[in-house]
């Protein structure tokens, strides 16, 4: 599918990887198309439809036909199978012409002019990959049994905010890490020719159970490639009450640290080493909240909500080499309660 030729190269590539979410993935075109940039910047954007059936170019073409063919922005879309995040996102990188590559989720709103922030905060800080913001949108919630805007707040993998100026470097492994954010590839940039010149620079290890970011930012820093912040390009990201309960944030909590120390151990050049040393702390980790455990019935439930989620997280790191496959797990539970279009989370 192609909505417009370009009348010249484009400066950046837009790749959204979308799974069985139709109304979600156009609500993200056209905000990219109606927002992404405030000066003409030359950008394409480039669908990899990870879903079984390829809904994504029969859904656009339908959807899209009343915007105003004046915007000149090409629209293509890739098939991308099996099912699996990291094969979306190197067959997206593939397609793509561009010498700069954004990540777009098929959830996400981005600000007015997001895509600019981003070029221009890529070119002043000389990084070889910026990110920015993500603000949660909660949708459900008033529907949804026992839970609140209190249970919004403990929802630590959705927000990204690093409250820093835009150039800020963003150390990605080892004792000087910035641990302030949760870094991932939504509302990413990337230099093509030195970030993403690999056959597969996403590992589809990490496709089931999420971390296939980590993995490539961990194995790009080890080579001397740079990370910056860039405050200005925020996107809005919806997320569903579901992804509020507990059950699923300890399972994205464990999910996160298996993924955590399976990256960890693999990119570090003493890979024993590393492995004995996220061992011992997650073993303390484990003893320390579980001897918490005791007091969480008497205790605020957001209080017990983060000792319950330290417990995931050490029992993760423990249990890091069978994975768990988050996603999968996601989209099983998530469908029984999807709307008849189907809006399940990738």
């Amino acid at each position: 599918m192609t909505s417009a030729e370009p009348a010249s190269a484009p400066a950046v590539s837009v790749v959204v990887c979308t799974y069985n979410r139709p109304d979600l993935l156009v609500a993200t075109v056209r905000g990219c198309l109606d927002k992404a940039t405030r000066r003409a910047l030359p950008y394409e954007i480039m669908v990899s439809d990870n879903s079984p059936d390829g809904y994504a170019e029969t859904t656009l073409r339908t959807a899209l036909e009343t915007l105003p063919e004046s915007r000149g922005v090409p629209l293509r879309v890739v098939r991308a199978s099996p099912p699996n995040i990291s094969i979306a996102r190197n067959a997206g990188v593939t397609a793509s012409r561009a010498p700069l590559v954004a990540f777009l989720d098929d959830d996400l709103d981005p600000d007015p002019g997001w895509l600019d922030a981003l070029v221009d905060t890529l070119n002043a800080s000389g990084a070889d990959v910026v990110a920015g913001p993500v603000r949660p949108v909660f949708t459900g919630l008033d529907e949804a049994d026992d839970l609140t805007e209190t249970d919004a707040q403990t929802c630590w993998w959705c927000r990204r905010d690093m409250g820093a100026p835009s150039g800020t470097p963003i150390v990605i492994d080892g004792p000087r890490r910035t641990r302030t954010m949760i870094i991932g590839t939504e509302n990413t940039l990337w230099r093509k020719a030195t970030t993403l010149a690999d056959p597969a620079p996403f590992d589809p290890a990490f496709g089931g159970c999420g971390g296939e970011d980590l993995d490539l930012l961990m194995r790009l820093e080890r080579r001397g490639r740079r990370v910056a912040w860039c405050a200005e390009a925020g996107v809005s990201g919806l997320v569903p009450a579901s992804r509020l309960a507990p059950r699923y944030q300890l399972l994205r909590a464990f999910g996160g640290a298996q993924a955590y120390a399976s990256a960890a151990v693999k990119n570090d050049p003493r890979p024993r080493r590393r492995r004995a040393a996220i061992t011992a702390r997650a073993m303390g980790q484990v003893l320390v909240y579980a001897l918490l455990l005791p007091l969480t019935p008497v205790l605020p439930r957001p209080r017990r909500r983060r000792i319950l989620v330290g417990l995931a997280f050490g029992l993760g790191k423990l249990a890091w080499r069978r994975k768990v496959s988050v996603y999968q797990m996601e989209q099983r539970r998530e469908s029984q309660h999807a709307p008849p279009h189907g809006r399940t989370m990738p």
